[in-house]
């Protein structure tokens, strides 16, 4: 992992995903992109436009120049770097993603409610289900700490290659922070509970898969989480039921709200 991109809008939430980032960069020696978007003005005289254009950009160039300049101060090892756009925020994030190869985008947000919910979903939702990188969205709450336990919900009723896939993908994350995966299986339905599985990767670590019940798998993950101390919960794209339902917009809004731990989005295949 080397290049880090992490977006920002000189709020506290995003300089709180910012201290996350470089934390994580100082750990594992990766470099900060700093990537600041603004809207353009709407204005039906092209001189004035054009003058509030420049205004905006010099505006926030020079704040994201200031903020380079403490976060070295902060964080004397870290390597970091800065760009302006003008854009909507989510597809120019998309553009960037596609354009550069970044190994990881770090993204701040805050707790909101009726259509800010509705439309911070709808953003998350978009960016961590396009980007072919890791997205680790972390809450206002959050504040950073070493991460050592990761939470990680599995589908039991995927094939067991797919499975497996995952798994071994999640594990170059889990050395990345040197901490210790937990995979667990939320059982929706009246049925018996099926048993834990337990078995051994091909070079012979055992996994353990915990299963418990609720009546929504939003509501299992946050169960989970809630009754252990955990410091990080990966979730995994893939096209199968469990991820279908978890990625409609409801189910993740749902669980990006009210989660106090950072969480990661990936894709493997």
């Amino acid at each position: 992992m080397k290049t880090i991109l992490v977006p920002i809008d000189f709020s506290p939430h995003s300089d709180n995903a910012l201290d996350f980032a470089c934390q994580i960069a100082l750990n594992i020696k990766a470099e900060i992109y700093l990537l600041t978007i603004q809207s353009l003005p709407a204005s039906e005289d092209a001189n004035l436009a054009i003058e509030l254009i420049n205004a905006i950009e010099d505006s926030a160039k020079q704040k994201l120049n200031n903020k380079v300049a403490d976060y070295k101060m902060k964080f004397k090892e870290v390597s970091i770097s800065s760009h302006f756009a003008f854009g909507i925020p989510s597809l120019t994030i998309k553009e960037f993603l596609a354009a550069f190869k970044f190994d990881m985008v770090i993204m701040g947000t805050r707790g909101t409610h009726g259509i800010g919910k509705i439309l911070f979903g709808s953003m998350a939702e978009s960016i961590s289900q396009h980007s072919p990188c890791p997205v680790l969205i972390i809450h206002e709450a959050n504040r950073y700490e070493s991460i050592k336990q990761i939470a990680v919900p599995v589908d039991l009723e995927s094939q067991f290659g797919e499975m497996h896939a995952m798994i071994q993908k999640i594990g170059t994350y889990a050395k990345m922070f040197n901490a210790k995966l937990n995979f667990f299986n939320v059982h929706v339905g009246k049925e018996k509970l099926p048993e834990p599985i337990q078995f051994l990767l091909e070079n012979g670590e055992p996994i353990k898969i915990d299963v418990i019940h609720s009546d929504s798998i939003h509501k299992g993950i946050e169960q989970y989480c809630d009754s252990n101390s955990l410091d990080l919960l990966i979730l995994a794209k893939h096209n199968h039921t469990f991820v279908k339902q978890l990625f409609s917009r409801n189910v993740f809004g749902e669980i990006l709200q009210n989660k106090s731990l950072p969480i990661m989005v990936f894709q493997y295949s």
